[in-house]
């Protein structure tokens, strides 16, 4: 298991002075979390140019329903008649209780019209009228089928009570096709995942989500098309709309609905969102797919042997080069997914529905785990106003997940995540360089017990060194030095005008991050709330040929031990003259 993670119990409080005219007051940056993620399937969310995020400041989902208004068109196969071929649905969602049986039934004719048939026959007696109200031509179908007319049941009324449950079944069945259709099953996942994000976000604690509607496909098309990746819309968007506008307020994260692969075009998208990732000091979050583990799905993780030579395999050489560079310790992969929800079992009318999957890896509803890590790290933004307390076994626990049911087909254990990650392959996991979501048997609780970013950490045989360099390729503790990072940036930007060359800028940044230094051993409580750093310093240099940026370098030491040993944070970026 990896190794524990210091706790800060002091809530910190970082502000800077804003100048508007002659009133002056202290802002706070809020904790602002981006979630990019295909909700509508799409040409709107296959290409990036001209998207707009679409900040959410409450749990009310239906707010960006009532934006995006998705709705799906595919084809299932045809479970109702013998004909074999495809039905194609068209569905409207209006809220996450569309993704239900109840409203799918509602929102399909054909659907709607065999199940009220339906229950007109099972409460048919001799005599009574059962000519169907609409749909006529397929419930006919729908009968030819079971090699029966109206005309005879008719003849007959109360004596088909095979027929009533034979009808119930097609009906069960082709509930089933199009709950584990692929493309309706991503986009339920989509929403719910945003959904349960939005749920576990204090919006009343400086808390903020935005969301933007693009796919994996269409974010490397953004990049592809941009001469460079300061010119792509996922620069504009997360750097310069709020870094380079007065008001704009920096993303401190953000999450993307996606799976990733070691194949180059994937590791290529890593690096190009890693690039951005770092000058705008925002970690980027999704998850790894069983491809990474050189298996087809995650059902088969428990039987792979020998990780680390997995990884040896000249197809993973891209992403072991990605794993070296510097701006890796801005990507982190989760692993493995939880269940969004428990299969359905309900009543419709006089139809009982019980949601069935063959393949219980691939047809129940996962979350991806950057959803789970996001929360963590959102709760701790709340209580605390550092995220590092996110991860260990208090800290890191994700509490009331949906469990596996115990009646899943082949399932012997109660988990609410793919498979079960024993403490040896965890510790063999985050040396890869994912971040694992473990569980307890039987518990609805899973937990990070660590959240080490992609890049691997190479050893200096320094004592301090060696833990200065290992923590800083862990999310919380970047998040902890990425966050005084965007209040220099945005202190520059508002004072442009004001601090007129580099020595003015450097010692302006300098005297506000002392306000936050106690050169103490072990300060109290509250002084460590108001100054939660030992040491603090900002160096701001010219660079040869650039006219346009700062190279700034920020190194601090916080108030906080790692098993016993002090640690240091540094971070170097750019710093805009205009």
């Amino acid at each position: 298991m990896a190794s524990p993670t210091p706790q800060s119990g002091d809530r910190v409080n970082l502000t800077y002075q804003s100048k508007t005219g002659d009133r002056v007051e202290d802002v706070e940056l809020p904790f602002r979390v981006m979630v990019v993620s295909d909700l509508t399937r799409d040409n709107r969310s296959e290409i990036f140019e001209d998207q707009d995020a679409v900040r959410l400041n409450s749990a009310d989902i239906g707010v960006l329903f009532q934006k995006l208004k998705p709705e799906l068109r595919f084809r299932v196969a045809d479970q109702l008649r013998d004909e074999g071929g495809d039905l194609q649905f068209q569905i409207n969602f209006q809220g996450l209780d569309d993704f239900a049986p109840e409203k799918l039934i509602n929102a399909i004719p054909a659907l709607s019209a065999l199940l009220n048939f339906n229950d007109r026959l099972s409460r048919l007696t001799a005599g009574d009228e059962l000519q169907p109200d609409k749909d006529i031509e397929f419930i006919e179908k729908v009968l030819e089928s079971e090699s029966i007319s109206i005309d005879e049941i008719k003849r007959n009324a109360e004596s088909f009570g095979w027929l009533i449950s034979s009808i119930e079944e097609k009906i069960c069945r082709q509930i089933d096709t199009i709950l584990h259709h692929p493309d309706f099953q991503q986009m339920e996942s989509a929403w719910r995942s945003i959904d349960f994000l939005l749920q576990r976000t204090d919006f009343s604690e400086n808390c903020e989500l935005s969301i933007v509607n693009v796919s994996k496909q269409g974010l490397m098309d953004d990049f592809e098309d941009a001469p460079d990746i300061f010119q792509s819309g996922f620069y504009q968007l997360v750097y310069s709309e709020e870094y380079g506008q007065f008001g704009g307020r920096p993303y401190g994260l953000i999450v993307g609905d996606y799976e990733f692969n070691p194949g180059v075009p994937d590791i290529k998208l890593l690096q190009r969102i890693a690039s951005v990732s770092a000058v705008a000091h925002a970690p980027f979050l999704a998850s790894a797919s069983a491809d990474f583990f050189d298996i087809d799905s995650y059902s088969k993780f428990s039987k792979l042997r020998d990780l680390a030579s997995i990884f040896e395999q000249p197809r993973y050489t891209k992403w072991n080069s990605f794993r070296a560079t510097s701006d890796a310790r801005y990507i982190g992969l989760t692993m493995p997914g939880f269940l969004l929800r428990q299969p359905h079992d309900i009543s419709i009318g006089g139809l009982h529905y019980l949601e069935r999957s063959k393949d219980t890896d691939s047809e129940l509803l996962w979350g991806n785990g950057g959803f789970a890590l996001a929360s963590r790290l959102l709760d701790s933004f709340a209580q605390f106003r550092w995220c590092l307390n996110s991860t260990g076994k208090v800290s890191g626990l994700v509490e009331g997940l949906t469990m596996k049911s115990a009646t899943s087909n082949s399932l012997s254990q109660r988990i609410p995540t793919r498979f079960l990650l024993t403490d040896k392959r965890e510790s063999e996991v985050v040396e890869q360089g994912f971040i694992p979501l473990s569980v307890h048997k039987g518990d609805d609780t899973a937990a990070f017990y660590s959240a080490y970013s992609v890049q691997s950490v190479k050893k200096l045989n320094d004592g301090e060194n060696d833990l200065s360099v290992r923590l800083a390729a862990q999310i919380p503790y970047l998040l902890i030095v990425g966050r005084i990072s965007q209040y220099l940036k945005i202190m520059q930007r508002e004072n442009i005008g004001s601090w007129t060359n580099r020595r003015e800028i450097d010692q302006e940044l300098n005297n506000w991050l002392r306000q936050y230094v106690s050169d103490m051993d072990n300060p109290a409580p509250g002084v460590r709330s108001r100054r939660p750093l030992r040491k603090a310093e900002i160096k701001v240099r010219e660079v040869e040929g650039k006219h346009d940026w700062y190279l700034t370098r920020i190194e601090i030491t916080p108030h906080l031990k790692f098993m016993g040993k002090t640690f240091s944070l540094s971070e170097t970026s750019k710093l805009e003259k205009n």
